[in-house]
């Protein structure tokens, strides 16, 4: 079907009908009858006609007091609907494509599992390399770019078993931090909106991490591009930091965030 006809196939009244939802939605506060009028170009009888509709099937409520509108129960319950319905991996898996084709680097994404940051989805970079993460691999939340997101976005009861267990390993390169230095990482962390490491890994790899946020203002997932530290530019201020955080930024708003 061709956009012509799909054009002429759309049902008018649903099109008008949901000018005036959006106005609804869109509005700060609810909406008089005039304001509904005016932002719309519809004549007051036909707007009457579409809330009266709208209120009988719980999409609009009407104060009784003002007689203003505003978006009833049944829209707040579609729009939670659509929410439980979003699928961060399959959301996100076009913008990792994406971000692996612009920077070349090897992109993945990770949740937060019993054991901490778990790879979930990979794409592998350009460049051979023996280096090589592979789903289900579970990195260090003090000693990776990913981890230290995860520690400034979780609530600390969540972390704080691992980071625990971290420190006190006298293999891990973290077991030396102080409740000082871990303080400072997670406040730039949420400072820079990012995850970074500027520590070189004994394998020679670092990666910027961004988390993916959804409606409810919780991480959900954390997305992290990764390279050799010899021409990987790992910092905050980094054109491949830019680009990681505008495809987070992209996939947040489809999440809701």
């Amino acid at each position: 079907m061709n956009d012509a006809v799909a054009e002429r196939r759309r049902i008018q009244s649903v099109n008008v009908g949901f000018a005036l939802m959006r106005c609804l939605a869109d509005a700060p506060t609810s909406l008089s009858l005039k304001d509904l009028c005016e932002a719309t170009a519809m004549s007051s009888s036909q707007v009457h006609m579409y809330m009266a509709s709208f209120l009988h099937e719980g999409l609009a409520v009407q104060d009784p007091a003002t007689s203003r509108y505003d978006l009833g129960p049944y829209a707040l319950h579609l729009g939670l609907a659509a929410m439980r319905k979003l699928d961060v991996l399959e959301i996100a898996k076009s913008s990792m494509f994406e971000l692996n084709d612009e920077t070349g680097e090897s992109v993945f994404l990770t949740v937060w599992g019993n054991r901490g940051p778990t790879i979930v989805t990979k794409v592998d970079g350009k460049r051979r390399s023996a280096h090589v993460l592979r789903v289900g691999y579970v990195l260090p939340t003090l000693d990776s770019a990913t981890g230290r997101l995860y520690l400034a976005y979780l609530p600390t009861d969540v972390t704080a078993e691992i980071v625990a267990e971290e420190r006190a390993d006298p293999a891990s390169p973290s077991s030396a931090l102080t409740d000082a230095q871990i303080s400072a990482i997670v406040k730039r962390v949420k400072r820079a909106g990012l995850g970074v490491h500027d520590v070189v890994r004994s394998d020679g790899f670092t990666g910027i991490a961004a988390p993916l946020i959804d409606h409810s203002g919780v991480i959900r997932a954390a997305l992290t591009v990764t390279g050799p530290v010899q021409d990987f530019d790992g910092h905050e201020d980094s054109a491949i930091a830019d680009r990681l955080r505008a495809t987070a930024e992209e996939i947040n708003a489809r999440l809701g965030h």
